[in-house]
């Protein structure tokens, strides 16, 4: 008999499974099929380059040019300013749940780290409760 022994958001584990369910989405994997899980941080760190250089150039032109540095050095700072706020808004964590080459994933918001750290604790006792 199959019985659900916790949830983190849209993925479900039971004595059984971990399954992963959205309205246009399903993914379900065996526990003994499991491989791991892992919090995973992720980000796009090529805005945060962009942005250096943007910014080594905007200086280099405005050391070139004499007249409006200036103004060619404040739109490199905007620019710059903008680009690695790109950078803090794509850096996010994942839960990822990996059974052979299905990968579950889970976003990670704000205050969700310890309920995800509580589920991957629950899935590591229900594989050794499984595996028994």
């Amino acid at each position: 008999m199959e019985q659900k022994l916790g949830q983190f958001v849209g993925t479900t584990l039971t004595n059984v499974r971990v399954r992963q369910r959205y309205k246009n989405l399903v993914k379900s994997a065996l526990l003994s099929r499991v491989d791991g899980i892992a919090l995973v941080y992720r980000s796009s760190p090529f805005w945060a380059i962009a942005a250096v250089i943007v910014l080594l150039a905007s200086w280099a032109i405005a050391a070139s040019v004499k007249k409006s540095a200036g103004g060619i050095v404040i739109a490199g700072l905007v620019v710059a300013g903008v680009l690695l706020a790109l950078y803090f808004a794509t850096r996010y964590v994942v839960l990822e749940i990996c059974a052979g080459q299905l990968i579950i994933r889970e976003a990670v918001k704000g205050n969700q780290m310890e309920n995800s750290v509580a589920f991957i604790d629950a899935v590591e006792k229900a594989q050794q409760e499984y595996e028994k």
